[in-house]
């Protein structure tokens, strides 16, 4: 039996997976997908959970394991994913436009079709991602380890990298759109919030 009772969410406080599991659980998630924007998930492990078409934008998920994770069509519009584990998550469809993915792995993940318009992917782990059609426009991929990902149909005009990005075999990333640049990278990772709970 679901239950029916409103799930209450402190936006102030780092949220458990065991509130995000009775969320998605709830009588009103089965009809609209979760809602969660603005919210600090910072830490949170929520390893092979669906949270397709979920609202994330400007969530607080530094650190969070998100292994195997379903968030295709999801939103992350300037979500803070910074360290986050994404191994193998379905992110294909989200609209991840300006979140900052600094230090994330995203090991053999599925980004097809995903917006990554402006996003911070600087260091991040993508290697054997699928990236078919995804859109990194003016995304910056300084120091981002792109070997053996998947590029065809790639949409990366304006995006940065420097001499430190890795990139898969034969892909010249200037025929893309891509500019490479020299400064150095800025700091972009602080300290991890304290975790918010196992599902």
């Amino acid at each position: 039996m679901v239950d029916s009772e409103y799930v209450g969410v402190d936006y102030d406080t780092p949220i458990s997976a065991d509130t995000i599991y009775q969320l998605v659980n709830s009588s009103n998630q089965w009809a609209h997908p979760l809602y969660l924007v603005g919210a600090n998930l910072c830490g949170v492990l929520l390893r092979d959970a669906s949270l397709r078409g979920g609202d994330f934008s400007g969530c607080r998920m530094r650190g969070a394991d998100l292994r195997g994770v379903d968030l295709e069509a999801a939103k992350l519009y300037k979500a803070d994913l910074r360290k986050a584990d994404l191994y193998f998550a379905n992110l294909s469809g989200a609209d991840m436009s300006e979140a900052n993915l600094c230090e994330a792995r995203l090991w053999g993940a599925n980004l097809q079709g995903v917006k990554l318009i402006g996003a911070n992917i600087s260091e991040v782990l993508l290697y054997r991602a699928k990236l078919r059609d995804a859109k990194l426009g003016m995304a910056d991929l300084r120091g981002a380890n792109l070997e053996g990902a998947d590029l065809e149909g790639a949409d990366l005009n304006g995006a940065t990298y420097n001499g430190d990005t890795r990139w898969p075999a034969g892909v010249e990333p200037m025929v893309l759109g891509a500019r490479e640049v020299t400064d150095d990278l800025e700091e972009n990772s602080e300290d991890v919030e304290e975790p918010g709970g196992a599902l």
